[in-house]
């Protein structure tokens, strides 16, 4: 039979439960499947290589010019109808089909309609990317990217 009185086996309960929730909540978070916390939002992923689904907003393609860490990052996406969806971030350049991007900083898709997601793009082994998306909302603010 256990001699501690019953306040000291309590706070020891109390610490295992605190410490196992700080991890919970740091396996539950969005950014732990990708190494990194962004925020509160959940961010669907998809992988691959070629053309990437992207839930229901359509695919993207992401291509570079270039091996190794040195080079440029483009994309081309589509909407489910076929048309090419529009770009705006700070880090992305170009327009109409193909546009150029900087890995692993967000930047916004909308289509014709007005639906509009928000992209992280990240290289993986092999060739392959990592498309990691959600809902947004087209940001309006002028002069922070192509259009």
């Amino acid at each position: 039979m256990d001699k501690a009185p019953y306040f000291f086996r309590w706070r020891g309960l109390c610490r295992v439960w605190i410490v196992c929730s700080i991890i919970e909540g740091m396996t539950d978070s969005p950014g732990a499947d990708r190494g990194s916390f962004r925020d509160d939002a959940r961010w669907a992923r998809s992988d691959g290589s070629g053309w990437i689904p992207l839930g229901r907003f359509g695919e993207i393609n992401p291509v570079s010019d270039n091996e190794g860490d040195a080079g440029r990052f483009f994309f081309y996406a589509k909407t489910p109808n076929g048309e090419y969806a529009r770009a705006k971030g700070p880090e992305v350049t170009g327009g109409d089909e193909c546009w150029q991007y900087e890995v692993d900083q967000p930047f916004h898709l909308k289509d014709t309609s007005g639906n509009c997601i928000e992209v992280i793009i990240s290289r993986l082994i092999g060739g392959r990317y990592s498309v990691q998306y959600r809902d947004s909302v087209w940001p309006t603010d002028e002069g922070s990217g192509a259009w």
